[in-house]
């Protein structure tokens, strides 16, 4: 806890720190580039809101939690902040969320099989070798 008499503005600092230090080994699960795969999904794909953000970004992992690992996937469930660059001007669409990504493991690399919420269908570009998928 912060002393009473700390700046107003300094909890809020502390707590931006402490998710950009947890930022770059949330999703790690032992997997290289997992957290870059979920992140070119989710922006490819996601909707939030209710659909009034159909074109979040995925800004940040706050936290993960592996569900599932074997030999060829992993199930990994994210919680995350997103903000959508389209609807930023109206003050809207900025917020945290909560997603279960099915991710397969093969020869190609790490790809997002599956992700649980509302969605956007359009370019599959998910792997994590960076070859878009149509």
């Amino acid at each position: 806890m912060l002393p009473a008499s700390s700046p107003p503005g300094l909890a809020g600092f502390l707590c931006g720190l402490a998710l950009v230090a947890c930022a770059g080994c949330a999703t790690g699960a032992g997997e290289p580039g997992l957290e870059v795969a979920l992140k070119r999904h989710y922006d490819a794909r996601a909707m939030e809101e209710g659909g009034l953000c159909a074109s979040p970004k995925l800004d940040l992992v706050t936290s993960s939690s592996l569900q599932e690992q074997a030999l060829d996937r992993l199930v990994v469930q994210v919680s995350y902040a997103y903000s959508d660059p389209v609807a930023k001007a109206s003050g809207q669409c900025r917020g945290f969320g909560t997603r279960t990504f099915t991710v397969a493991k093969g020869a190609d690399g790490l790809e997002v099989l599956e992700m649980t919420g509302p969605r956007r269908e359009g370019i599959r570009i998910n792997r994590i070798d960076h070859s878009d998928v149509w």
